[in-house]
Parts: C-alpha cells; structure tokens; sequence
C-alpha cells in the first residue's frame, strides 16, 4: 500500500474478498474512506487481528477469513455485525446502536452464545441469528413443552 495513499474519502461500501492484506493494511485503508459505511470482508486468509474503528460504520461482515484470532470494534454507529467462521476473540465497546448480529460457528464444538457474551449491552437489538454447523437437540434443553 503507498504511504500517501488517497482518493477513497468517498467510498461509503468496500468489499474485500479473497485478498492478502494484513491488519495494518486494511487500518490504514479504513482510516482513509472517511465516509465508509459498510465494511465486508471475506476469505482475507493474512487477517490475524482485525480492528474495525471507524465514525460512520454501520455494516461490518467478516467471512470465513481463517486466521483471524480476534475482533475489535469501536463504531458507535454500527448498526449490524454479521461474523462468520472460527471461534476468536472479540473486544467490543461502543456498541449500543446494534440492532442485528448474526453468527456463526464453522465447528460444532464452539458456541456462538460465547460470541454474543463479548458484548456488553445490545439495547437496540432487533434480529439475532444464530446458526450451527449440526443439528442441536433443543428438546432437552426446554423440557418436555417442546416435545
């Protein structure tokens, strides 16, 4: 990436998919798309900590990039969250606007409610999706009303 680099201060969606970028690269790229609204990223294999801090970040959806270790995200206006992939960290603040977050786990073992714990308060939330790779036996875990 050059040092001075310009002409994304428009940009308001940026997709990147299946791309070698790394952490500070992709800091470096948001930082400069000062009207960046929505972020996604997919398959960004190099990704290892990803820092999502941006003024008018509503979208931001993070795909099946399989490095990735953790998650930071400070956007008071984010407005959906949608991860998906291997269980990681997630560092959350300024959250308060999110109103629909969608996870989920590629291994049945993790649990996507661990995700959603990393989030301190969801008072907006609206839509809550959450999906699993298997089936899961519910019926034992509400009791015989939903046999």
């Amino acid at each position: 990436m050059p040092a001075n680099l310009s002409g994304f201060s428009y940009i308001k969606y940026l997709m990147l998919a299946r791309v070698s970028i790394v952490d500070e690269t992709i800091s470096n790229i948001v930082s400069s798309c000062c009207a960046l609204e929505s972020l996604v990223l997919q398959y960004c294999h190099q990704l290892i900590h990803l820092t999502a801090s941006h003024a008018r970040l509503q979208i931001l959806v993070v795909q099946f990039c399989k490095s990735l270790v953790s998650i930071c995200i400070r956007a008071d206006t984010l407005e959906s969250f949608v991860y998906m992939g291997y269980k990681i960290n997630i560092d959350c603040e300024h959250t308060q606007f999110l109103d629909m977050l969608h996870v989920y786990y590629v291994n049945k073992d993790d649990c996507a409610l661990d995700f959603i714990s990393a989030f301190p308060k969801l008072p907006k939330l609206e839509f809550l999706v959450i999906q699993f790779p298997t089936c899961l036996p519910v019926c034992n875990i509400f009791g015989p009303f939903f046999v």
